[in-house]
């Protein structure tokens, strides 16, 4: 999960995506979060834990980290917050592009590929691998959105933070099913 200071919403994707996964008995994926320009060192904002504590989650320590390339090599599936957040990430680590995308992004084509148009035919998948490939490959098939972007909510009010986290809600719990569903 990326976003710009790794304070508000990765950490805040990365701790529900966690949870869900637990919920789901899901043990062998790793969740992590960082920034493009990453307040290194910091914690989530208040913010952050009180609209996570508001809907049922446990928030736990969080310490904003730098995105770097071995970091991004590391990874099989990059999410970023916006379309910026991407290109900053392929910038880093050019070979992150075929498996970096807008967290909104990827929802659209995680419910695309589980429902492709009659006339598309994606290959069946088995394993997560498999099934990661042929989501990516539903881009140009899924349709597009009108904004790929989730709002940052830094120094605004706990209501955007609320706001942000209904929002990641929705995607995050398509993520966590298609893993489940691998």
């Amino acid at each position: 999960m990326v976003c710009t200071g790794n304070i508000c919403r990765s950490p805040m994707a990365e701790q529900m995506l966690r949870q869900k996964f637990a919920a789901r008995n899901i043990k062998s994926v790793e969740v992590k979060s960082a920034g493009v320009f990453a307040m290194v060192g910091d914690p989530m904002t208040k913010e952050v834990a009180v609209a996570l504590t508001s809907a049922g989650y446990q928030p736990t320590a969080h310490v904003a980290a730098q995105v770097d390339a071995p970091m991004l090599e590391s990874f099989d599936l990059i999410l970023t917050a916006t379309e910026e957040h991407r290109s900053d990430v392929v910038r880093t680590f050019t070979r992150a592009n075929r498996k970096t995308f807008t967290l909104k992004e990827f929802a659209n084509l995680v419910n695309y590929a589980s429902h492709p148009d009659e006339d598309v035919e994606l290959p069946i998948a088995s394993g997560l691998q498999d099934k990661l490939a042929v989501t990516a490959m539903a881009r140009g098939y899924a349709p597009e959105l009108d904004n790929l972007n989730i709002e940052d909510p830094y120094q605004q009010s706990q209501q955007v933070f609320d706001a942000t986290r209904d929002e990641l809600e929705l995607l995050l719990d398509s993520v966590a099913d298609w893993v489940a569903n691998a």
